[in-house]
Protein backbone atom coordinates (compact mmCIF):
# COMPACT_ATOMS: atom_id res chain seq x y z
CA UNK A 1 0.00 0.00 0.00
CA UNK A 2 1.29 3.63 -0.85
CA UNK A 3 0.07 6.67 1.33
CA UNK A 4 0.92 9.83 -0.93
CA UNK A 5 0.90 13.10 1.20
CA UNK A 6 -1.47 15.46 -0.83
CA UNK A 7 -0.34 19.21 -0.31
CA UNK A 8 2.79 17.84 -2.60
CA UNK A 9 2.24 19.88 -6.20
CA UNK A 10 1.36 18.61 -9.39
CA UNK A 11 5.19 18.10 -10.18
CA UNK A 12 6.02 16.12 -7.09
CA UNK A 13 2.29 13.59 -7.26
CA UNK A 14 3.47 12.98 -11.06
CA UNK A 15 6.07 11.06 -9.44
CA UNK A 16 3.58 8.86 -7.30
CA UNK A 17 1.90 8.04 -10.60
CA UNK A 18 5.23 7.25 -12.10
CA UNK A 19 5.62 4.98 -8.91
CA UNK A 20 2.21 3.43 -9.29
CA UNK A 21 2.46 2.42 -12.80
CA UNK A 22 5.55 0.20 -12.08
CA UNK A 23 2.90 -2.13 -10.62
CA UNK A 24 3.68 -2.70 -6.59
CA UNK A 25 1.06 -1.14 -5.51
CA UNK A 26 -2.80 -2.34 -5.08
CA UNK A 27 -4.00 0.57 -3.54
CA UNK A 28 -2.62 4.65 -2.99
CA UNK A 29 -4.28 6.50 -0.04
CA UNK A 30 -3.86 9.77 -0.71
CA UNK A 31 -3.93 12.26 2.91
CA UNK A 32 -4.57 15.67 4.40
CA UNK A 33 -6.34 18.09 5.37
CA UNK A 34 -8.90 21.27 4.88
CA UNK A 35 -7.13 23.92 2.70
CA UNK A 36 -7.55 27.16 4.07
CA UNK A 37 -10.33 29.46 2.05
CA UNK A 38 -8.84 32.30 0.02
CA UNK A 39 -10.04 34.26 -2.80
CA UNK A 40 -8.75 31.30 -5.50
CA UNK A 41 -10.82 28.71 -3.56
CA UNK A 42 -13.73 30.62 -1.98
CA UNK A 43 -15.43 26.42 -1.86
CA UNK A 44 -14.02 24.64 1.34
CA UNK A 45 -11.48 22.11 -0.07
CA UNK A 46 -9.29 19.43 1.33
CA UNK A 47 -5.79 18.45 0.00
CA UNK A 48 -6.67 14.21 0.52
CA UNK A 49 -9.58 14.34 -2.28
CA UNK A 50 -7.79 16.75 -4.31
CA UNK A 51 -5.06 15.13 -4.89
CA UNK A 52 -7.36 11.59 -5.24
CA UNK A 53 -8.95 13.45 -8.27
CA UNK A 54 -5.77 14.49 -9.61
CA UNK A 55 -4.19 11.19 -9.53
CA UNK A 56 -7.22 9.57 -11.15
CA UNK A 57 -7.02 12.30 -13.81
CA UNK A 58 -2.99 10.86 -14.45
CA UNK A 59 -4.20 7.36 -15.19
CA UNK A 60 -4.58 6.18 -11.95
CA UNK A 61 -7.56 4.02 -11.45
CA UNK A 62 -10.21 5.47 -9.72
CA UNK A 63 -11.00 2.33 -7.63
CA UNK A 64 -7.54 2.15 -6.91
CA UNK A 65 -6.73 5.56 -4.52
CA UNK A 66 -8.94 6.49 -1.67
CA UNK A 67 -8.99 9.94 0.11
CA UNK A 68 -8.61 9.89 3.53
CA UNK A 69 -8.88 13.70 4.78
CA UNK A 70 -7.82 15.17 8.40
CA UNK A 71 -9.70 17.64 10.28
CA UNK A 72 -8.56 21.24 10.27
CA UNK A 73 -5.57 21.33 13.04
CA UNK A 74 -3.42 24.41 13.74
CA UNK A 75 0.12 21.78 14.49
CA UNK A 76 0.80 18.33 14.23
CA UNK A 77 -0.87 18.50 11.13
CA UNK A 78 1.20 15.20 9.39
CA UNK A 79 0.70 13.25 12.73
CA UNK A 80 -3.22 13.47 12.54
CA UNK A 81 -3.00 12.20 9.22
CA UNK A 82 -1.55 9.74 9.89
CA UNK A 83 -3.80 8.63 12.81
CA UNK A 84 -6.75 9.34 10.49
CA UNK A 85 -4.79 6.09 8.23
CA UNK A 86 -4.38 4.25 10.88
CA UNK A 87 -8.45 5.02 11.89
CA UNK A 88 -9.27 4.05 8.45
CA UNK A 89 -7.39 1.03 7.66
CA UNK A 90 -8.95 -0.36 11.24
CA UNK A 91 -12.15 0.39 10.18
CA UNK A 92 -11.92 -0.98 6.95
CA UNK A 93 -10.77 -4.08 8.76
CA UNK A 94 -7.42 -4.30 6.28
CA UNK A 95 -5.02 -6.07 7.76
CA UNK A 96 -1.54 -4.32 7.41
CA UNK A 97 2.37 -4.47 8.23
CA UNK A 98 4.34 -2.97 5.75
CA UNK A 99 3.30 0.57 4.42
CA UNK A 100 5.17 2.98 1.79
CA UNK A 101 4.92 6.82 2.45
CA UNK A 102 5.25 8.79 -0.25
CA UNK A 103 6.56 12.54 0.75
CA UNK A 104 8.35 15.55 -0.39
CA UNK A 105 11.87 16.07 -0.42
CA UNK A 106 13.54 16.35 2.92
CA UNK A 107 9.99 16.30 4.90
CA UNK A 108 9.94 12.46 4.49
CA UNK A 109 12.14 11.76 7.15
CA UNK A 110 9.88 13.87 9.83
CA UNK A 111 7.17 12.51 7.72
CA UNK A 112 7.89 8.78 8.06
CA UNK A 113 8.98 9.11 12.43
CA UNK A 114 5.52 10.38 13.05
CA UNK A 115 3.11 7.30 11.03
CA UNK A 116 6.47 5.15 12.99
CA UNK A 117 4.48 6.87 16.40
CA UNK A 118 1.04 6.62 14.89
CA UNK A 119 1.01 2.76 13.81
CA UNK A 120 3.93 1.69 16.62
CA UNK A 121 6.26 -1.44 16.06
CA UNK A 122 3.52 -3.60 14.21
CA UNK A 123 3.66 -2.14 10.90
CA UNK A 124 6.68 -1.20 8.99
CA UNK A 125 6.74 2.55 7.65
CA UNK A 126 8.86 2.89 4.06
CA UNK A 127 9.30 6.32 3.18
CA UNK A 128 10.26 6.98 -0.64
CA UNK A 129 10.48 11.04 -1.16
CA UNK A 130 10.10 12.72 -4.10
CA UNK A 131 12.42 15.41 -5.73
CA UNK A 132 11.72 18.54 -4.98
CA UNK A 133 10.09 20.81 -7.78
CA UNK A 134 10.79 24.28 -6.37
CA UNK A 135 14.69 23.70 -6.06
CA UNK A 136 18.00 21.39 -6.68
CA UNK A 137 18.16 19.81 -3.80
CA UNK A 138 21.77 19.23 -4.67
CA UNK A 139 22.36 22.65 -4.30
CA UNK A 140 19.70 23.65 -2.00
CA UNK A 141 21.64 26.42 0.05
CA UNK A 142 22.03 28.43 -3.41
CA UNK A 143 18.30 29.72 -3.08
CA UNK A 144 16.62 30.81 -0.49
CA UNK A 145 13.29 27.97 -0.57
CA UNK A 146 15.99 25.58 -0.71
CA UNK A 147 17.80 26.95 2.76
CA UNK A 148 14.47 27.86 4.18
CA UNK A 149 13.35 24.15 3.53
CA UNK A 150 16.42 22.28 4.37
CA UNK A 151 17.00 24.64 7.69
CA UNK A 152 13.39 24.51 9.03
CA UNK A 153 13.09 20.97 8.29
CA UNK A 154 16.15 20.08 10.34
CA UNK A 155 14.95 21.87 13.12
CA UNK A 156 11.57 20.57 12.86
CA UNK A 157 13.00 16.54 12.81
CA UNK A 158 14.96 17.26 15.96
CA UNK A 159 11.91 19.04 17.47
CA UNK A 160 10.07 15.69 16.68
CA UNK A 161 12.11 13.13 18.03
CA UNK A 162 13.24 15.27 21.25
CA UNK A 163 9.99 16.77 22.49
CA UNK A 164 7.00 15.62 20.39
CA UNK A 165 4.54 13.54 23.05
CA UNK A 166 2.07 11.67 20.99
CA UNK A 167 -0.07 10.94 24.34
CA UNK A 168 0.47 7.14 26.02
CA UNK A 169 0.16 3.56 24.09
CA UNK A 170 -3.13 2.27 23.60
CA UNK A 171 -6.75 2.77 22.57
CA UNK A 172 -7.65 5.69 20.65
CA UNK A 173 -10.23 7.44 22.15
CA UNK A 174 -13.44 9.24 20.93
CA UNK A 175 -11.95 9.07 17.73
CA UNK A 176 -14.86 8.73 14.54
CA UNK A 177 -15.75 5.34 15.38
CA UNK A 178 -12.71 4.02 15.14
CA UNK A 179 -11.63 0.36 16.33
CA UNK A 180 -8.61 -0.65 18.56
CA UNK A 181 -5.32 -1.24 16.32
CA UNK A 182 -2.44 -0.59 17.97
CA UNK A 183 0.10 2.84 17.79
CA UNK A 184 -0.41 5.27 20.21
CA UNK A 185 -3.54 7.15 21.46
CA UNK A 186 -4.62 10.25 20.31
CA UNK A 187 -7.87 12.43 21.53
CA UNK A 188 -9.48 14.13 18.23
CA UNK A 189 -11.40 16.74 19.10
CA UNK A 190 -12.83 18.07 16.35
CA UNK A 191 -10.29 20.90 15.51
CA UNK A 192 -7.26 19.82 16.97
CA UNK A 193 -4.73 17.27 19.15
CA UNK A 194 -4.88 17.18 23.11
CA UNK A 195 -1.65 16.10 23.96
CA UNK A 196 -0.05 14.86 27.31
CA UNK A 197 1.83 17.84 28.46
CA UNK A 198 5.21 17.11 29.56
CA UNK A 199 6.81 17.03 33.25
CA UNK A 200 8.07 19.98 34.26
CA UNK A 201 10.57 17.82 35.20
CA UNK A 202 12.29 17.94 32.04
CA UNK A 203 11.34 20.88 31.07
CA UNK A 204 14.98 22.54 31.56
CA UNK A 205 16.16 19.59 29.75
CA UNK A 206 14.66 20.27 26.75
CA UNK A 207 15.49 23.51 26.57
CA UNK A 208 18.98 22.44 27.09
CA UNK A 209 18.67 20.13 24.12
CA UNK A 210 16.80 23.27 21.87
CA UNK A 211 19.46 25.47 22.67
CA UNK A 212 22.26 22.81 21.67
CA UNK A 213 20.22 21.99 18.36
CA UNK A 214 20.29 25.45 17.44
CA UNK A 215 23.62 26.25 17.96
CA UNK A 216 24.57 22.57 15.85
CA UNK A 217 22.17 23.96 13.16
CA UNK A 218 24.31 27.21 13.01
CA UNK A 219 27.29 25.39 13.13
CA UNK A 220 25.93 23.34 10.00
CA UNK A 221 24.94 26.12 8.16
CA UNK A 222 27.92 28.32 8.42
CA UNK A 223 30.24 25.19 7.47
CA UNK A 224 28.07 24.84 4.23
CA UNK A 225 27.93 28.58 3.34
CA UNK A 226 31.98 28.48 3.66
CA UNK A 227 32.47 24.99 1.59
CA UNK A 228 29.12 24.27 -0.46
CA UNK A 229 30.11 26.45 -3.27
CA UNK A 230 33.69 24.93 -3.29
CA UNK A 231 33.13 21.01 -3.30
CA UNK A 232 28.97 20.78 -3.68
CA UNK A 233 27.21 19.16 -1.10
CA UNK A 234 25.26 16.22 -1.86
CA UNK A 235 21.64 16.44 -1.55
CA UNK A 236 21.10 13.92 1.62
CA UNK A 237 24.84 14.28 3.28
CA UNK A 238 23.54 16.59 5.35
CA UNK A 239 21.27 14.05 7.40
CA UNK A 240 23.99 11.59 7.19
CA UNK A 241 24.52 11.64 11.03
CA UNK A 242 20.95 10.55 11.43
Amino acid sequence: MLVVEGWMPPEELDQAVALFQMGKYKLVITTGGPITSTIYHQKPHAYAPLAREYLIRQGIPADAVVAVPAPASAQDRTYLSAVMVRFWLAKSNQDIDLIDLFSSGVHARRSRELYRLAFGPAVTIGIISAKPSDYDPAAWWTTSIGAKTVITELISWFWTMLLFNPGPKGLARRAVGSKPCGGYAVRVSRLSITKKPLRKANFVAHMCWCFFILSFAADAARLVWRSGFEKGFPSNEWLAFC
